[in-house]
């Protein structure tokens, strides 16, 4: 790979617009394998909400990255109709699903 590979995922964060500075959700990233990583979120109450609110509310997604060469770049992608009606339905069924006391928090 030209660039060495993707090192590490840096952030996930959540934004109104794609002009403007993104909210991190709450979390970590691990690297499971050189291809391959897992954002958890946190299950802090306060975090949670938080997670839960920027995730509904903001249309844009930004996936900060580092390359193996430790260059960095920023994937910006926007929910748009269909990823709306998407995520309004996931967030729907992770709060109906009582593994966790609000069935929020995972």
């Amino acid at each position: 790979m030209p660039n060495g590979g993707i090192l590490n995922v840096a952030a996930v964060q959540l934004k109104g617009d794609d002009q403007n500075p993104g909210q991190k959700l709450a979390g970590s990233v691990v690297k499971v394998s050189p291809d391959y990583f897992l954002v958890g979120l946190s299950a802090i109450e306060m975090d949670t909400r938080l997670n839960l609110q920027l995730l509904k509310d903001r249309p844009w997604f930004d996936i900060l990255f580092v390359y193996g060469n430790n260059h960095r770049a920023i994937l910006s992608l926007e929910k748009g109709t269909t990823g709306e009606k998407v995520m309004a339905e996931a967030l729907a069924q992770w709060a109906s699903t009582p593994a966790a006391e609000g069935g929020a928090a995972r």
